[in-house]
């Protein structure tokens, strides 16, 4: 592959892990590292059901919205490399595609949700937001039960990180204009981390929660050849 079309490649799964619909909500665990909001649509079904006490029946529903809209911009995707069509008209109409398909997802979850649902979700993405960017898995969240100072601590941490992915997200854009591909792919390894959360975040953990993060994580492995979402 030539410098053009790796560079091009990338920039496409930028776009769409941007538009967070590229990577199973379902999957996320809350290792998506990045620094795009989090919204219905891209909350694991379960993590979300869990917080607002979804039924099963409406969980099940959020799940397969969700899927539909992954399955969409996955076939975008491998439409968009089979045609060869890496440019960037073809890569700006994926994007109005996808971020079109998230808002109609988007306003089919919240239909499903109660009055009281939508009034608790702003605080729930809030709180699922940090722990993602930390890279606590987000189905955690109530288990953990996390004290005000522990909760402030991770978000000051949090705002720390997100601050630091958005100056090397900076660098890639940088490197992938001057086409130096060995800069991109090292800055590209450095955001896709080993899979667990964030040491200094899970020091703030006592020894019990952080066992809880461990466990899960080795109990959920990402897919081979994953990345969280966002980054």
């Amino acid at each position: 592959m030539s410098l053009y079309r790796f560079g091009t490649a990338l920039a496409v799964g930028a776009l769409v892990s941007t538009t967070a619909f590229a990577q199973p909500p379902g999957g996320g665990f809350g290792f998506g590292r990045g620094n795009q909001p989090l919204t219905v649509a891209t909350v694991p079904a379960d993590a979300l059901g869990k917080e607002l006490k979804l039924s099963e029946e409406v969980q099940k529903k959020v799940a397969a919205i969700q899927k539909s809209v992954q399955d969409k911009a996955q076939a975008a995707m491998q439409e968009l490399r089979d045609g060869g069509g890496f440019n960037q008209e073809a890569i700006q109409e994926l994007q109005k595609t996808s971020l079109a398909n998230g808002k109609k997802a988007e306003t089919e979850i919240l239909a499903l949700l109660t009055d009281d649902q939508k009034k608790a979700l702003p605080e729930v993405l809030k709180t699922l937001q940090m722990l993602q960017t930390l890279g606590i898995p987000m189905q955690l969240n109530g288990d953990l039960k996390l004290t005000a100072e522990q909760t402030k601590a991770l978000a000051e941490r949090a705002a720390v990180v997100q601050k630091e992915r958005a100056a090397v997200t900076k660098q890639i854009q940088e490197a992938m204009a001057s086409q130096d591909m060995d800069r991109v792919r090292e800055l590209a390894q450095g955001m896709r981390g080993t899979g667990g959360g964030d040491a200094k975040a899970l020091a703030i953990l006592t020894s019990e929660q952080k066992a809880m993060v461990e466990k899960y994580i080795k109990d959920h492995p990402r897919p081979q050849g994953r990345r969280g979402g966002g980054n």
